[in-house]
């Protein structure tokens, strides 16, 4: 799948349009500048066993949820900005 539209719009407008053509049981690896919570939970939720991957943002900040030094899972609280935009958000996810 693919969305092409007007230059100088946000990339993030374009990929909510393509979040109903991920497959279930898949992975989408997503760009740093793709983290948030809105998005990456639709595509979670719309679907089974959609899973996602990110780097991490320097600025990041997370609780871990697992003990192993190198792979593990986090959990981060949903920004304010965010929760207002959509307030049907966590407030962690």
């Amino acid at each position: 799948e693919a969305v092409f539209g007007e230059y100088g719009k946000s990339e993030m407008r374009y990929a909510r349009d393509l979040l109903q053509a991920v497959p279930d049981h898949s992975l989408t690896v997503f760009d740093k500048g793709f983290l948030s919570a809105d998005l990456l939970l639709q595509l979670q939720q719309a679907g089974t066993e959609r899973h996602w991957l990110i780097p991490a943002k320097a600025n990041s900040k997370w609780e871990r949820l697992d003990p192993h030094p190198t792979d593990y899972r986090v959990r981060m609280k949903v920004s304010p900005q965010a929760r207002e935009h959509n307030p049907t958000l966590p407030a962690y996810w």
